[in-house]
Order: C-alpha cells, then sequence, then structure tokens
C-alpha cells in the first residue's frame, strides 16, 4: 500500500522487515524470500537507487532460477524487470551476455 501511494521510505521498512523474516524463517533460497528481494528491487527502482535494486533483483532472479526454473512466470518477471532498467541504462549493452555474468557471481 506504502509503495502504491509514493511512501516509499515507508514500504522499504515494511519490505525489509519482511525480507528478514523470511530469511530466518524460510531461509535465502526460499522463493517467498526471493519475493521479498524482487519486492526491495521495485521500491529501489522508484527511488532511483540502482545499485541496491539491481543486487536485489539479481538475487531473486537467481533464486527463482534455482528453485523454480527459467521458464517459471515468477522467474520471468524478475528477467524482463532487469532486462527493462538494463536496456534504459545500457541501450547499446548487450544484456544477456551482462547477466551471464552477474549469475556467475
Amino acid at each position: 500500500m506504502y509503495e502504491r501511494q509514493g511512501e516509499y521510505e515507508k514500504a522499504e521498512e515494511l519490505y525489509e522487515k519482511s525480507l528478514r523474516i523470511r530469511e530466518r524463517v524460510l531461509g535465502e533460497e526460499h522463493p517467498s524470500t526471493a519475493a521479498s528481494y524482487n519486492n526491495l528491487a521495485g521500491v529501489y527502482l522508484r527511488q532511483g537507487v540502482s545499485k541496491k535494486m539491481f543486487a536485489y533483483y539479481l538475487k531473486a532472479f537467481k533464486v527463482f532460477c534455482s528453485q523454480l526454473g527459467l521458464e517459471h512466470p515468477n522467474t520471468q518477471i524478475v528477467y524482463n524487470n532487469i532486462k527493462m532498467v538494463y536496456d534504459k541504462l545500457n541501450p547499446k549493452g548487450n544484456f544477456k551476455h551482462w547477466l551471464e555474468e552477474k549469475v556467475k557471481e
């Protein structure tokens, strides 16, 4: 609700709390935890915090890939989120190559 209202700091605070609970209870490799990574990335995107945004999108992508597979809708949503931002920031870049390198890290 806060995110939709443009109250990104409040949204970030609640997403952070949710993430910490999910990490503690479910672990870092659980799809629900990955959903929290994706949510935080979205808040950072709207705030223009690109370093944190990419880090959380990549964490979500890696978990969804390993737990659900590349073709799963959740994985594809995160993939498209990352691609949209990457293409906007690097219109002449090679997204697939960049993503492959990031996934290896």
